[in-house]
């Protein structure tokens, strides 16, 4: 996108990040603070590292989980001691990193 004037470019912009909008629909990461009907920004990337909160894909299904590296091996964590920690499998697809969460109290969103 950009701003013209009539003889030249006076505001460039072209983002070079890329977003999406997720709604969270149970409640592993309530831990966190994200809860059913949190709205949740994730930034499309593959690098994870310890401690983000990422959205990854494995057989068709959708999952938040937060990275815990120790050593060479690699955790991906619930916030609710009720869902089953995970590994990295064979096949599994880092969508991204959540950056930003909103959340409405005492109603879904």
């Amino acid at each position: 996108m950009a701003v013209y004037s009539p003889d030249r470019v006076i505001i460039e912009y072209a983002p070079k990040e890329r977003y999406t909008a997720v709604r969270m629909t149970n409640d592993c990461m309530k831990g966190a603070g994200i809860t059913v009907g949190s709205i949740m920004i994730v930034r499309f990337q593959r690098e994870m590292e310890d401690g983000d909160i990422i959205l990854f894909a494995r057989e068709n299904k959708s999952y938040l989980r937060r990275v815990r590296k120790m050593g060479d091996m690699v955790l991906l964590m619930s916030e609710n001691p009720e869902y089953d920690v995970m590994t990295p499998e064979e096949g599994d697809f880092v969508i991204g990193k959540v950056v930003e969460v909103k959340t409405y109290f005492g109603r879904t969103a």
